[in-house]
């Protein structure tokens, strides 16, 4: 009897397929949410808070891109 397995796929596996010019990509694409905020009277925090939000969002884009990709199947006989 043949039987199809799914691997299931973790966030640590999926970093391993990021390059270094990708995460380049993700923390530029932050740059825009830090130019809305530069004047900000708030300070630093508030623009250190902008770029971690704006990484994240990107990060958790790909993330979920990857994710729901066609996943590998292992075929096992009994």
């Amino acid at each position: 009897m043949e039987r199809r397995n799914k691997i299931i796929k973790d966030f640590i596996e999926f970093r391993k397929t990021l390059t270094e010019e990708e995460i380049a990509e993700i923390v530029d694409s932050a740059k825009p949410m830090l130019q809305a905020i530069k004047d900000d009277k708030q300070g630093i925090g508030s623009q250190i808070a902008a770029i971690s939000l704006g990484i994240n969002l990107a990060m958790l884009e790909r993330y979920h891109t990857w994710l729901n990709s066609p996943t590998l199947e292992i075929t096992q006989e009994d």
